[in-house]
């Protein structure tokens, strides 16, 4: 390199920032809502059928887009059927089509949780994915309806991907 040659620093956070809210904005022509992007602190949080609260947001210092939901709420005298039912659908993904669900112990909440780099990523796999992962949620919040307390459970996760993301 020259001492002429203009160096370029290129901010992937916020490239990915941007490219995030070019996604949300196509969204938001589909759905007819105007104005969708991250807020300041990254993250939009969308309502569909008054039930599922989804939160896209950019991955804490990474250029990723992160997809989560919180798809249950369990009760204390459920919480080691809820934790074995989430260790059963993360065993190679076998019931949550490729996302991760995890448990938030003292909130006693199930969480869905989907990652993948926002740039490059296309409208058409961003939708994908939007759809996947909303599939998936309402799969796996069905079956945690039926979550009894104990720790002989019937409920078990689906052997197969409810919905590939």
């Amino acid at each position: 390199m020259t001492p002429s040659t203009p160096v370029v620093h290129l901010d992937r956070r916020a490239l990915a920032r941007q490219r995030i809210n070019q996604l949300l904005a196509e969204l938001g022509k589909v759905a007819e809502l105007s104005g969708l992007s991250l807020s300041e602190t990254d993250r939009c949080v969308l309502v569909f059928d008054s039930s599922i609260h989804l939160e896209i947001s950019l991955w804490e210092d990474e250029d990723a887009l992160m997809f989560s939901s919180v798809i249950h709420e369990y009760s204390p005298e459920q919480e080691l059927a809820a934790l074995r039912f989430v260790a059963g659908a993360n065993v190679a993904w076998a019931g949550t089509g490729g996302a991760t669900l995890g448990a938030n112990t003292d909130d006693r909440h199930v969480i869905l949780q989907y990652r993948e780099a926002a740039d490059p990523m296309e409208w058409t796999r961003f939708s994908k994915i939007l759809q996947g992962f909303l599939n998936t949620v309402e799969v796996l919040r069905d079956q945690l309806r039926h979550l009894k307390a104990g720790p002989d459970s019937p409920l078990h996760p689906p052997r197969k991907p409810a919905v590939r993301v």
